[in-house]
């Protein structure tokens, strides 16, 4: 099979408890690892997520590591979430025909990046990106205002619709959320992410723009929580 070059995206921010585990994850991909590189922007962490990040990745898959506030452009006034991820599409590699993302407390099944790059591949030349409910990090303890926090409001109200901890019965989205995805290159690099706001507007704002030009978001939910899964979330309701 003629593997394509991808690049898979992550931005943190003192996340040493977790990036690690997240890493193994990657590391352990179906998808050949010669054929990925790891894009990681860290968001000027203050603890040791960026050794963490060396000490896991080194000599095993190629890897670039950016710190968002070294780079300078005019263009991308505010730092912060959209600042960073231009920051990711700026630094991938020029081979990378894809771009997929995951969120620095997500786990990833061995078939996950592959079978992304499957859906993108096969896509319908209007589709922009593909993806479905991103998988959550069990290793550690979760709090119950971050999973309230990461249920009612990231996954369901910021990603207008999309909710991240179930599948639904559609084709497509009217906006996507962006830990488990993967975008065609070069819509990203066209599209970028719009910095001028004094906040972070995430992927609302981008996706916008992408739909309103008639390109569409795949929902590909055929991936479901396992029983570990389940119980695991289960238990850190009642906690």
């Amino acid at each position: 099979m003629q593997y394509d070059y991808l690049s898979i995206w992550i931005i943190a921010r003192n996340e040493w408890k977790v990036i690690a585990r997240t890493l193994q994850y990657l590391l352990k991909q179906t998808y050949p690892l010669d054929k990925i590189e790891i894009v990681f922007v860290d968001w000027n962490s203050t603890d040791t997520t960026v050794d963490e990040v060396k000490n896991t990745l080194e000599w095993k898959v190629s890897y670039k590591i950016i710190n968002e506030r070294s780079i300078k452009n005019p263009k991308w006034p505010n730092y912060g979430h959209s600042r960073a991820r231009n920051v990711a599409i700026m630094h991938m590699d020029s081979r990378s025909k894809y771009m997929a993302w995951i969120d620095a407390d997500c786990r990833a099944d061995k078939n996950w990046l592959i079978s992304l790059w499957e859906i993108i591949k096969n896509s319908w030349p209007d589709v922009a990106w593909a993806g479905w409910p991103r998988y959550v990090e069990t290793q550690w303890s979760i709090s119950k205002t971050e999973l309230v926090l990461n249920y009612y409001f990231t996954s369901t109200i910021m990603s207008m619709g999309n909710p991240a901890y179930c599948e639904r019965n559609v084709t497509y989205m009217p906006s996507v959320a962006w830990y488990n995805s993967i975008y065609k290159k070069e819509i990203l690099q066209k599209y970028m992410y719009d910095t001028t706001y004094p906040f972070n507007t995430d992927d609302i704002e981008i996706n916008y723009r992408i739909s309103r030009d008639a390109l569409k978001f795949l929902y590909s939910a055929h991936y479901s929580f396992t029983v570990i899964e389940l119980q695991t979330l289960v238990d850190c309701i009642i906690k």
